[in-house]
């Protein structure tokens, strides 16, 4: 299955999350639009992938992503430093 992300949508209660984990909208972004790589989310969460991808600044974010109604658009559930185990599972191919 390819998974087309166009744009994220970013409300009050997403950006409060992200900012307990020190990551503003701004870094999100800044992932989005640069090169990030998706990894399918553990089962039972809403949040079906997780976004893994660098800051303009080199900082390496986890975003977990879940579909909205709109083709293409995606709402973060929040967004935290990349845990060692997601940059793992980019060098062994993703899904893993």
């Amino acid at each position: 299955m390819v998974v087309t992300i166009d744009s994220i949508v970013v409300d009050d209660y997403n950006e409060s999350e992200m900012n307990r984990h020190g990551v503003s909208v701004r870094e999100v972004f800044q992932v989005l639009e640069g090169e990030f790589e998706l990894l399918r989310n553990a089962g039972g969460h809403e949040a079906t992938y997780l976004m893994v991808g660098k800051t303009r600044g080199g900082r390496w974010l986890t975003i977990p992503i879940a579909p909205t109604p709109q083709a293409g658009v995606w709402r973060p559930a929040t967004a935290f430093p990349a845990r060692r185990a997601d940059r793992a599972r980019l060098k062994k191919g993703g899904q893993g």
